[in-house]
């Protein structure tokens, strides 16, 4: 009789136990939030890396840097180093562009960006080298600046010193190897200013109006040294082009 008793009385703590595993496991916290609960959240993946860098060293002081845009990105992180193997973090930015500054005339270095969400942060990109600073012809306010050349790959620049007064400026260009009238097409043209990098007119996204020998931009306010940024944005040959900045 005690033997039944004792068989029975197992029995009942077996199921016990195996009750109370089967409770814990219906529960991944002390909260008591059940697991098996729906979850209709979607989790949000780290977005891929930024293809495309390219870095331009459009000053003394600064270097510009663009990239593909990554769609599920909400910020990117730009990174900085003198050497390419010591990092510091330059900033962060939720446009595909960025200028980094603190640099001097002789400095060479290299960028590298990553991706950013709520989901966490890409792997960076390849490093970017960047060169010194080398100015190009320096541009006398007012005069018509003929034939100047831009020789190398696409994305190649030249940064024009100028120094302009108050008012109402023009700055007035044409790429001069194109035919064509509704051609001029091959560079591009914007304004830094020299010692902050503080871009005033981005040459990435300038357009070209069809059919015009010159093309131009009228700025406002600036006072002081720049420098006027040509780049090359189609063809990979020894650019022929013409400069002007006036009132």
């Amino acid at each position: 009789m005690k033997s039944t008793f004792k068989v029975f009385g197992h029995a009942i703590l077996a199921v016990i136990i195996g009750f109370s595993i089967i409770s814990c496991n219906l529960f991944d916290d002390e909260d008591g939030n059940n697991d098996n609960d729906n979850d209709n959240s979607e989790l949000i993946s780290a977005p891929n890396t930024p293809t495309n860098v390219i870095t331009y060293r459009i000053s003394p002081t600064s270097v510009f840097i663009t990239w593909n845009s990554v769609p599920t990105a909400t910020s990117y992180s730009v990174q900085r180093s003198a050497c390419g193997s010591t990092w510091s973090d330059s900033g962060i930015t939720s446009s595909r562009n960025y200028t980094d500054v603190g640099w001097i005339t002789s400095d060479t270095g290299y960028i590298r960006v990553a991706a950013v969400n709520s989901g966490g942060i890409s792997s960076y990109s390849s490093d970017i080298f960047f060169p010194a600073f080398t100015p190009g012809t320096t541009i006398t306010y007012g005069e018509y600046s003929d034939g100047f050349h831009i020789v190398g790959a696409i994305n190649t620049i030249i940064s024009h010193p100028v120094t302009l007064p108050t008012g109402i400026t023009y700055i007035e260009w044409a790429d001069k190897d194109n035919v064509s009238l509704d051609n001029y097409t091959n560079i591009e043209v914007g304004l830094v200013r020299g010692s902050t990098g503080l871009f005033v007119y981005d040459f990435v996204n300038t357009t070209f109006p069809a059919a015009n020998r010159f093309t131009y931009v009228v700025l406002s306010g600036r006072q002081g040294d720049y420098y006027v940024v040509v780049r090359k944005r189609l063809i990979a040959d020894a650019t022929l082009y013409d400069l002007r900045v006036w009132s």
